[in-house]
């Protein structure tokens, strides 16, 4: 019989434990990049703003961000 790449057989071959240790692989990835990313906003909203304030957007953010205004 053949044997897949490596020798490790996957959830067809009977080996429902590869797909476990790929699922835990992907939860892992997934929480370290929302971590991450967190952690990177957070730094950059240090040094810049990521979000108007109430007054630019109740008075447009083409007035507050470019000096133009929509008629």
């Amino acid at each position: 019989t053949l044997k897949a790449i490596g020798g490790t057989a996957g959830l067809l071959e009977g080996n429902a434990a590869q797909v476990k240790l790929q699922l835990i692989g992907v939860v892992v990835t997934v929480a370290y990049t929302a971590i991450a990313t967190y952690i990177i906003l957070k730094v950059v909203n240090l040094i810049t703003p990521l979000r108007a304030s109430d007054a630019q957007e109740r008075d447009g953010l083409d007035l507050s961000q470019h000096g133009e205004q929509v008629n």
